[in-house]
């Protein structure tokens, strides 16, 4: 096997990870009381793993807690990781509508002014006289 033919089979490997991860993420962002409940009830799991193992373990109750630990770790890793991600994505909506608003804010402002112009809104208002009751 070739360097480049290597590469390239590596390159298309990646490409592959990253849609499936990208995938991962539009799924994650669509059904987060999906994935609430699968991580409570996997973190769920593990603790009752770790007070089993640790009741009928004895001899091995410092490795039955350091797996548990680890496995906490990890697990909560990979959702900060999915939460992170769908952070980013609601910042990514929020700016692109913050910007679709002000544009349409300043449109609607140059309007205003334009209508204000032939027909002076406030000066007519300000005759009236409004009665609270």
């Amino acid at each position: 096997m070739t360097l480049k033919r290597f590469r390239k089979g590596f390159k298309d490997f990646l490409d592959e990870i990253g849609l499936i991860w990208l995938n991962f993420k539009d799924f994650f962002y669509e059904h987060k009381s999906l994935f609430d409940l699968f991580f409570h009830l996997l973190y769920s799991c593990i603790i009752l793993g770790w007070v089993f193992g640790s009741y009928f373990g004895g001899d091995y109750i410092l490795l039955i807690s350091a797996l548990f630990a680890s496995l906490f770790m990890i697990i909560r890793g990979v959702e900060k990781l999915c939460d992170d991600s769908r952070n980013a994505r609601h910042r990514k909506e929020k700016n692109v509508m913050s910007a679709s608003y002000n544009k349409l804010d300043s449109r609607y402002t140059g309007v205003r002014k334009v209508i204000a112009r032939f027909y002076p809104i406030k000066s007519r208002l300000s005759r009236k006289k409004v009665r609270f009751k």
